[in-house]
């Protein structure tokens, strides 16, 4: 699993949170779960969100809303297919997890 890729989501979520993004290094991939922030349609959202906490990536020609305050681990398993390579977005992403844990 590559880590800041967009995956499909296969769990229970799926229809709500559709892509799953694995912010988990590799060096990692032997355990059985992996840390994803869950993301929902930016239309779905239905306001504007707190951009450093919920920012917006596109993923397959769309917007969505990275819900990094909503981040899990998960089985593996709930992991789909490789959907984009999210790593332009490595910032923005993992500033979101800084401020949503530091403040800052």
């Amino acid at each position: 699993m590559e880590q800041f890729y967009a995956y499909q989501n296969n769990g229970t979520g799926k229809r709500i949170y559709p892509y799953l993004i694995n912010m988990q290094h590799s060096v990692a991939d032997v355990l059985k779960h992996v840390l994803v922030i869950p993301v929902i349609d930016f239309e779905s959202f239905g306001a504007t969100p707190p951009a450093k906490v919920c920012p917006i990536i596109d993923i397959a020609g769309r917007s969505y809303v990275a819900m990094t305050h909503m981040m899990a681990g998960i089985p593996i398993k709930e992991l789909g297919k490789p959907v984009e390579d999210l790593t332009a977005y490595r910032d923005k992403l993992c500033g979101a997890v800084d401020f949503l844990i530091n403040g800052y």
